[in-house]
């Protein structure tokens, strides 16, 4: 909920609570918090599935980026890497197959027709999703 959306743009109001599994709440948030708020958690518990180490890195620069950017991952690619990027409400703004080896996929596009914001980059493999977030501006 926030009062200026209510008034002049006609939204909704809501609430924000985090709260343990069949327990309490650990955290409860004012309505009037706009429309985001990042709170970071852990699940404190073991899943009971063996750890991976992911040996992997994606790079995007310049980020923020105002147009033509790189965007890079080192992985496991095996010649195949598609890439989508998202907006913060989960549309689908862009995607194009990447260039590719066995370890390494790039793509240079040119992302000015985007709006101000952040997106998250989406890289399909044959073996792994990558995912990244980065800043328009």
């Amino acid at each position: 909920a926030f009062w200026a959306s209510q008034q002049y743009e006609g939204e909704t109001s809501g609430q924000f609570r985090v709260r343990l599994v069949g327990g309490n709440y650990v955290e409860i948030f004012p309505g009037d918090f706009g429309h985001y708020h990042r709170y970071n958690f852990s699940v404190g518990f073991a899943l009971g599935l063996d750890e991976q180490k992911l040996t992997h890195e994606i790079e995007v620069y310049p980020n923020p980026t105002s147009g033509e950017c790189t965007i890079e991952v080192s992985g496991e690619v095996d010649k195949n890497a598609e890439i989508a990027i998202y907006d913060m409400l989960g549309r689908k703004v862009f995607t194009d197959k990447m260039i590719t080896t066995e370890n390494f996929a790039e793509i240079h596009p040119d992302l000015s027709f985007l709006e101000r914001g952040q997106y998250i980059i989406h890289i399909v493999t044959a073996k792994r999703v990558y995912t990244k977030e980065f800043q328009k501006h």
